[in-house]
């Protein structure tokens, strides 16, 4: 199952599950990316409108932005056609989606629905939170959590919907440094190429200070479990609550055992799933394309100017793996 909380503005949840569907088909597209700029390279259709210059290595090369172009063509189509396409190296997910499977236009119909979610959940082998702000806050959702963790033995994870936002918001962040890192390097003597480099640190911190404050914010609201006031949770119609009510007492007995449940079990389930909770190194890879790419302009224009054999392997291991990939992760 995958729950969320209709509090959340719904064009943030597209994005993130899109990019969450779509992280690996962006992975495998980046590399035809640079395949394609390879090619063009080579084939010297290409203009190379900027120059790599290196007094220490002795190179004076013309090198073009036209692998960050490409890569970055190709990973925005492989975001938007990611849902029309299969997993790679994955089965198929099935899942319980309530807008399709319950018809809320009759109240005897969602009646039905209130009293059987429980069983459903107690068939799932998983329970992914998409959790938000307000999700803890919200009667379904805290029902269906404690739900799961009792009547269930599958695993509940905890996967913030910020991850996937805040990595794609890196991969545009840092596909704009390579931009700006591209002309510094290639207009070197250029007044402005001084000041570039400043100015693509801003967008990344703005970035991490808004992880952190989600982060934060998240674990706060686990924290707030411990002191879990059936009470304050909130629903839309009184008419939900009482549905609501009438499926608790039928899964845990009473209210009182339901806020206990709440308190002691589920609050310490979460509390491990935020000592396990870290962003995926597929979005972490998918995050640092832009760098990569911006060096790999600079690594065929060398490669298309005759540099050594050991000056290519030397920018390959220490650019762009030792700086741009482990450097950067």
């Amino acid at each position: 199952c995958l729950s969320h909380t209709w509090k959340t503005d719904g064009r943030w949840k597209v994005v993130s599950l899109l990019f969450r569907n779509g992280a690996q088909h962006i992975f495998v597209w980046w590399w035809l990316g640079v395949l394609l700029a390879f090619m063009l390279y080579l084939s010297g259709v290409l203009p190379m409108t900027g120059t790599f210059s290196s007094q220490s290595w002795e190179l004076n090369c013309p090198i073009g932005p036209w692998t960050i172009f490409f890569t970055m063509v190709t990973s925005v189509l492989a975001l938007l056609v990611s849902p029309y396409m299969p997993a790679l190296c994955a089965q198929p997910d099935m899942c319980f989606m309530d807008a399709a499977c319950i018809n809320y236009a009759s109240e005897a119909m969602r009646e039905r629905a209130a009293y059987g979610v429980g069983g459903i959940l107690s068939v799932s082998k998983d329970f992914c939170v998409l959790w938000s702000g307000p999700y803890f806050q919200r009667l379904w959702c805290v029902f269906e959590l404690a739900t799961f963790s009792k009547a269930s033995a599958g695993q509940v994870r905890l996967e913030p919907f910020f991850h996937e936002l805040v990595s794609l918001g890196f991969m545009v962040c840092l596909y704009l440094t390579a931009w700006i890192s591209w002309i510094s390097v290639a207009f070197a003597d250029a007044a402005i190429a001084t000041v570039l480099p400043l100015l693509r640190l801003l967008p990344c911190l703005l970035l991490h200070h808004l992880l952190r404050r989600r982060c934060v914010e998240m674990e706060d609201a686990v924290g707030k479990l411990r002191s879990f006031s059936f009470d304050s949770l909130q629903c839309e119609r009184d008419f939900d609550r009482e549905f609501a009510e009438l499926a608790i007492q039928r899964w845990f007995g009473s209210t009182n055992d339901f806020t206990e449940h709440v308190r002691v079990s589920l609050h310490q389930t979460l509390q491990e799933q935020l000592r396990l909770l870290k962003v995926p190194t597929g979005y972490l890879l998918v995050a640092v394309a832009g760098p990569v790419a911006m060096s790999m302009d600079i690594w065929l224009g060398m490669y298309k100017a005759d540099a050594s054999n050991d000056l290519l392997i030397r920018y390959l291991a220490g650019q762009l793996i030792g700086c741009d990939l482990l450097w950067t992760l």
